[in-house]
């Protein structure tokens, strides 16, 4: 059934569907005919024209298409140009040879394949970016030059470093062998510079173009490890693997995109930016850890694996400090200092999580609009120590209150808010602000003297056929409903009480809301 107000689910295209039902026809007969003259003369050549050139197809498309924006549709130019620059190069090794013969060096498949990384590279840069702070931009370069730097480190230990260190290639022999690892560091760049400063383009596409890229960066790399160390005893066709899994990614997500744009005509209508991958460095370091491990592993135990057993040591005791600093200060932004709640900003992301689940669970959401009564008295009398004492034993009643996946917090002063994730609709949500108003009936402690919390609590609940297509306006609503709500409930008979939101409140009410009355 298709909710109101939010796209329904839709089958993928035929294009997709046809796309994916290739490379599985593929990949059944590489594994089929793996290593026979069938598959080096059929498998992988149609395999590798076919994803090319479907790739080339659907971002010439893209390129095109009038639902992207400027800089989307330029990114997927350049990118169907670097798809272009392989299908030259597929031809060219078949005309002259495989690529890496030093026979015919550089080969016409080497010439056409040294336009695809700088292609590829602009392509992945020109996408639009985020906007990011000085500080966040600093932050990224040296994430940037932390996967980079631990990738340089595997290439070399892989491919670059043996091949340099066997002296028996020309200069121009070992530029265009050197072309491919440094190709592929450049592509790692450019798909560790979208993840960590994010794109506004169509999340799906890019993630799968930067999939891709992983296959083809894996593929040359045992390609090069495999012809710089021939004692490996290895055979040159794992990677080709790779590389059919590469070019049906890249194929994959130009369909995707021109997909995505005739579905969402306008930029700013697509999906969520791509959301800065902060792990990313740690994971690299590990990796490269690992490789180091390796070479240390082949030198002998002595004296290298103990330095480098030192050396990870180290490193992981300063990575793990530094990212429970970084918990730390996540929790001084998104905690309120005096009570330990969520503050505004954290409720706000709380409140989006719970709408993504609704739409994609059906479930209601539930908000809780609640001020207290009488706080301001306990203030003037009793001092602002035992307001703040106040304040927190409340804070106490309304984490016992809830479950462990809702979410409380203050959002200043003597106001909170909670946030229901799974409230089971209006009779749960009252069910949850009853129990409050219950539990305040028991006495605390403030300044040595038994007081009573008191307050009126708003209670909205929102299905998620009535949600509507954005995030930030359903989160407007359902707190001003609640905040509506809360303010009619200070109307009522006793004065502590909760009030259900009624679709249409009678005009006095939204008036009185408006006027913002602190009664303390």
């Amino acid at each position: 059934m298709q909710r109101s107000g939010t796209p329904g689910r839709r089958r993928l295209p035929w294009s997709l569907i046809v796309i994916a039902g290739a490379y599985l026809v593929l990949a059944g007969a590489f594994l089929a005919t793996r290593g026979s003259a069938v598959f080096f003369a059929t498998v992988i050549p149609v395999g590798f024209l076919s994803g090319n050139l479907i790739a080339l197809g659907f971002g010439v498309r893209a390129w095109r298409h009038r639902g992207l924006s400027g800089r989307s549709r330029r990114a997927w130019a350049l990118i169907a140009v670097s798809s272009a620059a392989l299908i030259l190069s597929i031809a060219g090794y078949a005309a002259t040879g495989q690529a890496g013969n030093t026979a015919v060096v550089p080969s016409l498949g080497d010439l056409a394949h040294a336009f695809f990384p700088p292609a590829m590279l602009a392509g992945l840069l020109t996408f639009p970016t985020t906007g990011r702070s000085r500080r966040e931009a600093a932050k990224n370069l040296l994430d940037v030059l932390t996967v980079v730097g631990c990738g340089f480190m595997i290439l070399w230990f892989l491919v670059i470093g043996p091949t340099v260190a066997a002296g028996d290639l020309s200069a121009l022999q070992l530029a265009t062998a050197m072309g491919y690892p440094l190709g592929d560091l450049a592509l790692l760049l450019g798909a560790v510079i979208v993840l960590v400063r994010g794109t506004t383009a169509d999340r799906k596409p890019v993630l799968f173009l930067i999939a891709a890229l992983s296959f083809l960066i894996v593929g040359d790399a045992y390609l090069g490890y495999i012809k710089s160390h021939p004692h490996a005893g290895g055979t040159p066709t794992w990677q080709l693997g790779c590389w059919l899994t590469a070019w049906y990614l890249m194929a994959f997500a130009a369909a995707l995109q021109c997909h995505q744009a005739s579905r969402q005509r306008h930029a700013e209508r697509q999906e969520e930016p791509l959301r800065r991958v902060s792990s990313l460095p740690y994971v690299a370091t590990g990796v490269a850890y690992l490789v180091l491990f390796w070479a240390a592993w082949l030198a002998g135990l002595y004296p290298w694996a103990g330095l480098v057993a030192g050396a990870a040591l180290v490193t992981g005791a300063v990575a793990a400090r530094q990212l429970v600093a970084l918990r730390e200060n996540h929790q001084l932004v998104v905690t309120d200092n005096l009570t330990g709640l969520a503050n505004r900003r954290q409720l706000h992301a709380s409140l989006a999580r719970a709408l993504e689940r609704s739409r994609r669970l059906g479930t209601p959401v539930g908000v809780l609009q609640i001020d207290m009564n009488g706080f301001k008295q306990i203030n003037d009398t009793l001092g602002h120590e035992a307001g703040d004492a106040m304040l927190v034993a409340f804070a106490g009643i309304l984490k016992d209150s809830i479950l462990g996946s809702d979410t409380v917090a203050r959002l200043g002063g003597d106001e909170f808010a909670v946030v229901l994730n799974n409230c089971g609709g209006s009779v749960g949500a009252v069910t949850v602000a009853q129990r409050i108003i219950d539990a305040m009936a028991e006495p605390v402690m403030i300044a040595g003297q038994p007081r009573n919390p008191g307050a009126s609590i708003g209670v909205a609940v929102m299905e998620a056929a009535a949600l509507p297509d954005g995030n930030a306006e359903a989160i407007r609503k359902l707190l001003h409903d609640a905040d509506l709500a809360m303010y009619a409930a200070k109307l009522q008979k006793p004065e502590n009480a909760w009030r259900l939101h009624v679709p249409e409140p009678e005009p006095y009410l939204t008036a009185f809301a408006d006027q913002a009355d602190d009664r303390g």
